[in-house]
């Protein structure tokens, strides 16, 4: 490698000997000679003898001249793109920093015949403005020519054989080539992987420049003609690693272009002033301008380290990789121009665009954990796209907790962003899905879709560890590899976590993860061989919470710890596929019936993926997500949610808690931690200052839980929830004036509490603390909300007992000791203010929504029964509305009435005929003469599901099923009385009952029709 001192001698006696050899020529030069592969997507390189001069001459080589070249293509496609500097034409091999050859890179998209005319021009800072006005320079500034290109490669060539990736105004880039979508998994780290010793002039700051000699087993000699060096020997420990993560089948890997005064602080385009040394001497975070205003030049490029970097970068084309090209960071983000659009900045970007632009997949990333200005990034954004022949993806990353204010107000044609890069903070990568989801449906709906990918999934302390230290990454592969494709993203690149082996700065042997990288290619295959129309698929949810994209004849299921999930489909046959997520284990699950409530069974206990498709095309999917928590106003505020945004521990001196999916809130299980505390926690990321913390909690029936918010250990505050009319309301409560700054860990600490009201078991049911996240915004932007009456929430009186039964129309008498009556026999009802009986019989289904169960008139006795309609409480997950959808008060809703006449007083047991379809169906009041006894509470029905079947059980707390016998109403005196029936649980079907005086009339749960019905009275 050529020292910078050497090159810096060598470049002033060449200044000496040619300052006077600058001026052009009075002819126009010479055809440009055309090197390279003539053939469509590779590399075609034009170089033109023009000016002799030095990367430190004056005029500046850089800025004072302006190459650009048009080329016209068969079908009359027109490319400009910008040239450059390339001193001897060799300088990857010679290390020559002055010369006379400028050079343009192109990458046609047509075979047949091309022409290219090139403008040359000079004058000071020609090369950075707009439009290229300046005066002709000579030499190649008009020359014209031709060549012809080749077909493109056949398949297995890398990107030669696919085309160049393209933004086509979708979520996911396509292939020019084939036409195929392109999905991404890779390396992030090292982000230093430029700092290598086989570069020229790198520094090595922090002893943290790179041999990559691990890989060196890994080089390939398909890698020979890109090897660098007078005598072509270097690179070989990189291009062995490139080569290494290709045959994995990764696809991707992420560099740092700038990071003077950054992390790392060894990689930078440009010349240093004097040398390594003075450089090395003048680095620091603390002085960040120090380096770059003292020993960098800042308007002028190393031309032999750029063309080496170029050579690495094309092994990557060749291996089919996509180009992370990240052009600054967090420090250094405004150390150009300080962010604006100025000459150094528009230099950098010419120059990144001129020497690697023509690359076929790539993205230009404005900077990791950028902190420009909205006008700031609108502005690079606008002059990339003007230099950028090729339209490459541009996209953006930003801290974990600016994203709303950073991306916001990009959106649609607010920018020419196409894609974000998204960086979490949560080690165990639950940030993920929600994050991509999010601005995957926010870009669309802003009508220009970006290319989502999460390319720092995990905290920066962790993330992606060892396969030593995390063989299975369980997480990683679960919440960030699949969370990321099923929320609709375009992939993921991995960093690796700083406080761990093989960092994101040390790292130089990516076989550190070679198990993981395993998980990652079964992911790919899958998703990229098995024809899912991705592209016309949206992220959803099924009925049980688990995640879904749907749409185009297929629909593609995660489920993250096996098992069964429930979702609604269309009525279709699918065929079904089912794939064990770590172990890339397939099986065909044959075909299935669309129809609500399908139930798909995984019969493993790890996270698994269910591949549904269908021939219809056409269908619509709503697969029965569960409906959002209620939303609150939350504007100007930054939004982190409990399940994706925080660590869920388990914390010492804390029980555990879970996930509650369909409300997307955590919580502790009372019923194994009654009146205990639990607790998560996150890092804040954002800005320093004083803020405005909001809670948001959700109400429950059986308790008001406490919560308390501390800041770095120190408690900040304590709320109570309000007492609940129903469950699941959204509460809102707001701790003023709080100081954050980044690093602080914020704790949220929450418990199980009872009020007593309701019992369960041996005594009473518990809340379980559910709450869905906290939101941060400037003092005074968040107020408190907590949950008012909702019109369609209907005010009950207590019961009357109003029915009069000497007035009713049919009354059926007591024979043989017993009494049975039909359920459609009733003689009247009140009290259907929320929920109504309706008759079902085999030819009359009632429209009335949601009812999720079929008609099961078939099995009722004379082909009909009733049923408490709507039934929107299917499962113990879906919301429970005391007085609406259920109601632990006999007599509060819907009650029917049966005037029957009593040969003999007593004590008669209840029994009755239901279907029941699940958990939350099955539960009904019995009264009689407008009384409800504690004996005729909570019938409770259990058996199997979809059959007609007798019983009489009661609910207590501690049998939840029922006892047995335990139903009964005492017949004082003989003659004229009323049952009442009441609800308990919406979705009730009855189909008739039976008084009798013997406890045990009949077995239970049998599917006999019973007695015939009692005779009517004359």
């Amino acid at each position: 490698m050529y020292s910078t001192a050497s090159k810096r001698v060598l470049g002033l006696i060449a200044l000496v000997l040619i300052g006077s050899v600058v001026q052009p020529p009075d002819s126009i030069g010479a055809e440009a000679t055309v090197s390279g592969k003539l053939a469509k997507w590779h590399k075609v390189t034009l170089t033109f003898t023009g000016p002799e001069t030095d990367e430190r001459a004056t005029p500046n080589p850089f800025t004072d001249y302006r190459l650009d070249v048009a080329f016209t293509g068969p079908s009359g496609q027109k490319y400009v793109v910008p040239g450059f500097f390339a001193a001897d034409g060799n300088a990857a091999i010679s290390g020559a920093d002055s010369g006379s050859q400028w050079q343009v890179h192109f990458s046609a998209d047509e075979s047949g015949p091309w022409s290219y005319q090139a403008t040359f021009l000079q004058g000071a800072g020609v090369a950075l403005a707009d439009q290229p006005v300046g005066e002709s320079g000579g030499f190649m500034d008009g020359v014209k020519g031709t060549f012809q290109i080749g077909p493109a490669d056949g398949p297995g060539n890398g990107l030669y054989s696919k085309g160049r990736l393209q933004y086509v105004g979708e979520r996911y880039q396509r292939f020019a080539e084939t036409g195929e979508i392109f999905l991404k998994v890779g390396a992030d780290a090292p982000e230093n992987l430029l700092a290598y010793d086989d570069f020229d002039a790198t520094p090595n700051v922090g002893k943290r420049r790179k041999s990559w000699s691990p890989h060196l087993k890994d080089y390939n000699t398909d890698a020979d003609g890109l090897l660098w060096g007078p005598n072509r020997d270097k690179g070989k420990g990189l291009l062995g690693a490139i080569n290494y993560l290709s045959g994995k089948g990764m696809n991707v890997f992420s560099f740092l272009t700038f990071n003077v005064a950054g992390d790392d602080e060894n990689i930078f385009m440009h010349l240093v002033k004097k040398d390594l040394a003075d450089y090395e001497a003048n680095h620091g975070k603390k002085t960040p301008d120090k380096a770059w205003t003292t020993s960098i030049e800042r308007l002028r490029m190393d031309v032999s380290k750029t063309a080496q970097w170029d050579r690495v970068l094309q092994y990557g084309d060749q291996k089919g990789m996509f180009l992370h090209f990240k052009t600054s960071e967090a420090e250094n983000c405004k150390l150009m121009d300080n962010g604006d659009l100025g000459p150094e900045r528009r230099l950098y970007f010419r120059e990144l665009v001129a020497r690697f632009g023509y690359h076929l997949a790539l993205n230009w990333n404005f900077g990791e954990e950028n902190t420009q200005s909205t006008e700031q990034h609108q502005a690079q954004n606008a002059y990339v796209k003007r230099i950028d022949p090729y339209n490459h993806l541009r996209v953006l990353h930003t801290f974990p907790g600016a994203k709303d204010s950073v991306y916001g107000p990009l959106l649609g044609d607010k920018s020419e962003l196409t894609g974000l890069s998204l960086q979490t903070s949560n080690p165990a990568f639950t940030q993920v899905y929600g994050d991509v989801k999010k601005w995957v449906l926010q870009s669309q709906a802003a009508g220009k879709p970006w290319v989502v990918a999460c390319d720092e999934p995990g905290d920066a302390t962790h993330a992606l560890v060892t396969d030593e230290e995390d063989p299975g990454h369980d997480n990683a592969r679960i919440n960030g590899l699949w969370g990321t494709f099923m929320a609709g993203g375009c992939g993921t690149e991995w960093y690796f976590g700083y406080k761990h082996p093989h960092s994101d700065l040390t790292c130089e042997d990516w076989r550190s993860r070679d198990l993981f990288w395993d998980q990652c290619k079964i992911a790919l295959d899958f998703l990229t061989g098995n024809d899912i129309p991705l592209s016309k698929m949206q992220p959803t949810l099924t009925r049980s919470g688990d995640w879904a994209l749907a749409g185009d004849g297929c629909v593609v299921v995660f489920v993250k710890q096996g098992g069964k999930t429930q979702l609604d489909l269309p009525q279709a046959k699918f065929s079904v596929t089912k794939l064990i997520a770590k172990t890339g284990e397939t099986e065909s699950l044959g075909t299935i019936d669309g129809k609500p409530l399908t139930t798909l069974q995984a019969s493993v206990k790890q996270d698994v993926v269910m591949l549904l498709k269908t021939k219809q095309r056409d269908l619509k999917y709503d697969l029965g997500m569960p409906e959002a928590p209620e939303k609150v106003n939350l504007e100007g505020a930054t939004v982190f949610s409990a399940i994706e945004d925080f660590n869920l521990g388990p914390f010492d001196g804390f029980v555990p808690n879970y996930v509650d999916k369909a409300r997307k809130a955590i919580a502790i299980n009372a019923a194994q931690f009654p009146g205990k505390k639990s607790a998560a926690e996150m890092q804040y990321e954002g800005n320093p200052g004083e803020f405005d913390i909001a809670l948001m909690t959700m109400t429950e029936t059986d308790g008001e839980s406490t919560y308390e918010l501390y800041v770095n250990d120190k408690k900040v505050g304590q709320i109570q929830n309000p007492v609940a009319r129903e469950d699941y309301e959204k509460v809102v409560k707001v701790f003023p004036n709080v100081t954050l700054q980044a690093g602080n860990k914020i704790r949220i600490v929450f418990d199980a509490a009872s009020n007593k009201k309701i019992a369960e078991d041996d005594g009473f049911a518990f809340s379980r603390g559910r709450w869905t996240g906290i939101a941060i915004a400037e003092p005074g932007k968040l107020k408190d909300a907590t949950p008012a009456a909702k019109e369609s929430t209907p005010s009950i009186p207590e019961f009357a007992f109003n029915y009069d039964p000497t007035n009713a129309r049919k009354v059926h008498q007591q024979t043989d000791g017993i009494l049975v009556v039909e359920a459609e026999d009733y003689d009247a009802v009140d009290r259907e203010v929320a929920r109504k009986w309706y008759r079902t019989t085999i030819d009359s289904t009632p429209g009335i929504t949601p009812d999720p169960d079929p008609n099961h008139a078939a099995g009722a006795v004379g082909g009909a029964y009733l049923e408490l309609l709507p039934d929107t409480r299917v499962t113990h997950a879906d919301r429970l509305v005391n007085g609406v959808s259920f109601t632990n008060v006999p007599g509060q809703c819907s009650v029917l009435y049966y005037p029957v006449i009593f040969t003999e007083p007593g004590r008669y047991y209840v029994w009755a005929r239901i279907c029941c379809t699940g958990s939350e169906d099955n539960g009904l009041h019995v009264g009689i003469d407008g009384q409800w006894p504690e004996s005729g509470a909570r019938m409770q029905f259990t058996g199997q599901h979809g059959l007609w079947q007798w019983d009489s059980r009661q609910r207590t707390t501690k049998v939840h099923t029922g006892v047995l016998g335990q139903i009964w109403l005492d017949v004082e005196e003989p003659g004229l009385h009323t049952i009442m029936f009441s609800m308990r649980e919406d979705g009730f079907e009855l189909d008739r009952f039976l008084l009798t005086k013997q406890p045990k009339a009949m077995e239970s749960k049998n599917l006999d029709k019973g007695p015939d019905a009692s005779p009517l009275a004359k």
